[in-house]
């Protein structure tokens, strides 16, 4: 049994059994609208786990652990890596704790939407390490001599309305530098040795959703 709310491409799913989930997937268009293919498509899922004195230092809290990846294609932007022309694709991993308090598990990691539309403090969306594909290669050896991190957020007023960050790491956590310095982050700005991308768009396809098993 499920109960389903929809607002746009926007799904949040009440469910018996399991562990609360964000999922996210469809495209939006490219940087560059001129040509055949013309979508971003991308992809990620995120799973929450209660877990009790997360740290092991005595301490009597909950934390919600998020765990997930988000996958990403410009198939009509290229970048130039190790000398050839190649799409703009990367993968992206998330994993972090989040302070949820003196509660009892029933109910917790509520805030998966939350975070994805920045309603629920730092970060603002899902942030973590990157790296460039197709490539086998670590965040830290990228070719760009830079760590890299993602960022994918959507407007608080407009969960259909995506944005999509990669560049170097910003010196306050997982999440990028801007690219503009526009972003909740150090101020930080890209330089032209950076490397440095942002898109953002209306969800043309697929869906944003949430499950609660409860």
């Amino acid at each position: 049994m499920k109960k389903v709310l929809l607002s746009g491409l926007f799904a949040v799913t009440f469910l018996l059994a399991g562990c609360p989930s964000f999922d996210v997937g469809g495209w939006i268009d490219s940087v560059n609208e001129e040509g055949k293919n013309t979508k971003a498509t991308f992809g990620g899922s995120f799973s929450c786990t209660p877990i009790y004195d997360y740290f092991g230092n005595g301490d009597d809290f909950y934390y919600g652990v998020v765990e997930g990846y988000f996958q990403y294609h410009d198939h009509n932007f290229l970048i130039e890596w190790k000398g050839k022309e190649r799409d703009m694709s990367f993968h992206g991993d998330f994993e972090q704790p989040i302070f949820i308090g003196q509660f009892e598990p029933e109910g917790l990691c509520e805030f998966m939407d939350d975070i994805f539309v920045g309603s629920y403090g730092a970060p603002d969306g899902y942030c973590g390490p990157a790296r460039l594909q197709p490539s086998p290669r670590q965040p830290s050896d990228t070719g760009y001599g830079q760590d890299l991190a993602y960022r994918i957020y959507a407007a608080e007023d407009d969960e259909d309305e995506i944005s999509v960050w990669i560049g170097p790491v910003s010196s306050s956590g997982n999440c990028p530098i801007n690219k503009d310095n526009d972003g909740p982050d150090d101020g930080s700005e890209c330089s032209e040795f950076d490397f440095c991308y942002h898109n953002h768009g209306i969800l043309g396809g697929g869906n944003v959703s949430v499950h609660y098993p409860f």
